[in-house]
Parts: structure tokens; C-alpha cells; sequence
């Protein structure tokens, strides 16, 4: 029986819905009246039933424990504290009583005191146990301290198992002082006694406090407690941290390094960087300090010489500007000819003709010929593009701007290493 939990009902009873052989594992009680009794998680917590005939009540008793209830089926463990299993029949008595057993949890069945010496205690009590489980308790009253980081203690014969402290770690030399009460636990995985009484100066995780020196007359040094805590009220680290490895590095906000560990200087102001792939590693060369001060904003700017050209444009018609054309003409004539009402005569009127008609002929009509002078106004222009010239002077000139804050608030930190 491994399981330290044990469950009660109040006056649970009942009777069997049908008979059980001496080897059977599980027995079911009357309907519905499974829920009077407790619920026990597997490997964890159990409850006590006795098993009497109807017809003749204790004149033959067994004692089960149960590790397991769904509704009314129990799963048993048989013949129990000296009892022997037998054959049971339908409507036979179940009920969920105290016996010797459930008393015999009580710490003192198991006190007892030491008739070996240092190192390899031994002591005598009453636990009914027929071998060491996790979680058994003994109490011992010492006669000698040990010398050694790995003493034994032997209960009723059963064997001699290993003391270590609650965390599974060795003992320190002295620990288990002369004349003092200490108490163990049993742990199956290693086979090993659990102390839960260190000596002044060593913590444990379970209890979270440090007792003070035999006597209890003073106490020095300050409280601890088992959630790693540091601090004036603290001062030492235990619980978790207590139990990291040596060299493991952290980070802490306080002066100085805690006890058991010391600060790591190779590095100084400087920033914390979080990485996704391995850590632990530095890098840059300004200081935090430096990198993260106030600065002003100026400078200068300069335009070097540039040349070039711009790109050719065809003007459209549209594109022109309104503008005028002058013309000349050097002069033209004309030639013609006069008719008479009594014939035909011919008569030039060249340039400079200054003869009259009326002296010669009467009744005449003058007419004349057409002459052209071929003035016309030509066009100009045939479409070619052209290009103009760019040159830029260099030029110079300064900027400022103002102050930028990079004073950015921060708190001092510490990097230590544990011993």
C-alpha cells in the first residue's frame, strides 16, 4: 500500500449486491449506495471497509482497502492488517469503520529512539507495515550527530535507507545534532528518508523557513522562504533558486551579489539584447551611457557644378506666337486699245503715254487687259527642333535643428554567477 491519503465517510454502510470469491479484485454494493462512501484517486487516497456476515456479524471480519470507487463497484485490496480473505455472500455486511490501521497513522506509533550511534541509526516502533512506502513517516530521538553526508536509518528491520535532506540533496556533515527529535519521510523512488528537521542553517523547500539553533534560546541570520524571494526583509535566496546548478548566471536589481553567488564584471554599461538563438553571448563597443545621449542636430550641404541640355521640342503652329509679314511690289502695266463707232484702231498706252483720246477719235471706249504681278508672301519656318543649354552654379549651405533627448531613464543592474 503506497497510497499516504486516507478518506472517511461518517457511519458508510451497506450490504453486497452479490457474492465475491477470497480472490476477487472488485465487489459491487447495493444499488445507489456506493455514493455514502468516498471517492479515492488511484495511487493517491484510500478508504477503509470491513467485510462481516449478515447472519453472524463479527464473528469473522475482513478488512479491504479501497483505491477505487465508480458508483457502487469498489476495486479492493484484500485482507488487510492481519485479516484473511474469504468468500463473501450477497446481502453480507459492508461498512466504513476505524481500525487499528487508521489509528496507526498517527505519528506517534511511529517514534522511536535510536540504539545504534552516528551514522547508521536504528530504532524500534509500532507501524503494522511489513515494508517501507512512499510517504511513511518515522520520528527518531538521536543519541550521536552524524559524521558523514549519507547516514542510514533502519525502522523495525526492514532495511537500512539513506538520509537525505527534503530535496533529495546530501546532508551536511553535523546536521543531525545529539539529542535532538528528527523526522522522516519515506520515498520509494530512491529509497531513501526524506529529513524534514534540518539543523540550524539549512532549507528546505517544503517547510520554507530556517530553525533556529537547538534550545531555540537565539536565532541569527534572517527568515527565508521557499519562493526564491531576495530582498532586506529575506536576505538569503531559497526555494527554487537554492537548487540551481552552480555557474548558472542572473540578473538582479539590488547592490550586490546575494549569498552564494557572486557578481559577473566583465561586462559594464551596457544594454540587455534578446535573442532567439543562443544566448549568453556580447557585442558593441559604445557604452550605454554614451550611445544614449543628448544630441544636437546640424550639418551642411553642397551642390556641385552641373550641366546639361535640354531636351529638343518641333513648335506646332499653335505653339507660335502671333506675328506680321511686310510686302514690296516694284511696279506693273498694262496694255490696251481703242474702238471707234466707224472702225477699228489699235492704239498703245504703253508707260508714259500721254495722248489724248478726245483729239483723235470721238465716240470711243477704252478698255484694257489684265496683267498679273506675282507678289506673294512665302512661308518660313520647316519644322527642325532645337536645344538650349542648362548650367547650374555651385552653391553651399548649412542646417540645424532642435536638440534631440536621448537621456533615457534606467536602473542598475547586476549580473551574478551562482557558487
Amino acid at each position: 500500500m503506497t497510497a499516504t491519503i486516507e478518506l472517511y465517510s461518517n457511519n458508510a454502510n451497506t450490504i453486497l449486491a452479490a457474492g465475491i470469491t477470497s480472490s476477487a479484485t472488485t465487489l459491487t454494493v447495493a444499488p445507489g449506495s456506493g455514493a455514502e462512501f468516498p471517492s479515492p484517486v488511484f495511487g493517491q487516497s484510500f478508504f477503509r471497509i470491513t467485510l462481516t456476515g449478515a447472519s453472524s456479524p463479527n464473528t469473522v471480519e475482513e478488512i479491504c482497502y479501497v483505491t477505487l470507487r465508480s458508483g457502487d463497484v469498489f476495486t479492493v485490496l484484500r485482507g488487510q492488517e492481519g485479516t484473511t480473505a474469504v468468500a463473501w455472500s450477497v446481502n453480507d455486511l459492508c461498512y466504513n469503520a476505524a481500525t487499528a490501521g487508521t489509528y496507526s497513522q498517527f505519528m506517534q506509533p511511529y517514534y522511536g529512539v535510536d540504539t545504534n550511534g552516528s551514522n547508521a541509526y536504528v530504532i524500534s516502533n509500532q507501524t503494522a507495515a511489513s515494508a517501507y512506502y512512499t510517504g511513511m513517516p518515522a520520528s527518531f530521538s538521536t543519541i550521536s550527530v552524524n559524521t558523514i553526508t549519507n547516514p542510514t536509518l533502519n525502522v523495525n528491520g526492514l532495511g537500512a535507507s539513506v538520509i537525505k535532506n527534503a530535496s533529495g540533496a546530501a546532508l551536511q556533515v553535523g546536521q543531525i545534532a545529539t539529542n535532538t527529535i528528527q523526522v522522516c519521510y519515506y520515498n520509494a523512488t530512491d529509497n531513501s528518508w526524506r529529513l524534514q528537521t534540518p539543523s540550524y542553517g539549512e532549507t528546505i523547500s517544503n517547510i520554507g523557513y530556517v530553525p533556529v539553533n537547538v534550545g531555540g534560546d537565539t536565532m541569527t541570520g534572517a527568515l527565508t522562504n521557499s519562493y526564491g524571494f531576495y530582498g532586506p526583509l529575506f536576505g538569503t535566496l531559497t526555494g527554487g533558486w537554492a537548487y540551481m546548478p552552480s555557474g548558472t548566471t542572473a540578473v538582479f536589481y539590488q547592490a550586490s551579489a546575494p549569498t552564494g553567488w557572486t557578481q559577473v564584471t566583465t561586462q559594464n554599461d551596457a544594454a540587455l539584447r534578446v535573442v532567439s538563438g543562443v544566448g549568453g553571448g556580447n557585442g558593441g563597443t559604445t557604452a550605454f551611457s554614451s550611445a544614449f545621449a543628448s544630441i544636437s542636430v546640424t550639418g551642411s550641404i553642397s551642390i556641385a557644378t552641373a550641366t546639361g541640355t535640354v531636351g529638343d521640342t518641333a513648335l506646332s503652329v499653335a505653339q507660335m506666337p502671333a506675328h506680321n509679314h511686310a510686302t514690296s511690289d516694284p511696279g506693273h502695266h498694262h496694255g490696251g486699245w481703242g474702238e471707234s463707232r466707224n472702225g477699228w484702231f489699235g492704239v498703245y498706252a504703253g508707260p508714259g503715254y500721254q495722248g489724248s483720246a478726245s483729239t483723235d477719235f470721238d465716240n470711243y471706249l477704252w478698255n484694257s487687259s489684265t496683267d498679273f504681278t506675282n507678289i506673294s508672301i512665302q512661308n518660313a519656318g520647316s519644322g527642325a527642333t532645337h536645344t538650349h543649354t542648362l548650367a547650374i552654379n555651385p552653391q553651399t549651405g548649412t542646417f540645424t535643428g532642435n536638440n534631440i533627448n536621448l537621456a533615457v531613464k534606467y536602473i542598475n543592474t547586476i549580473i551574478c554567477s551562482k557558487n
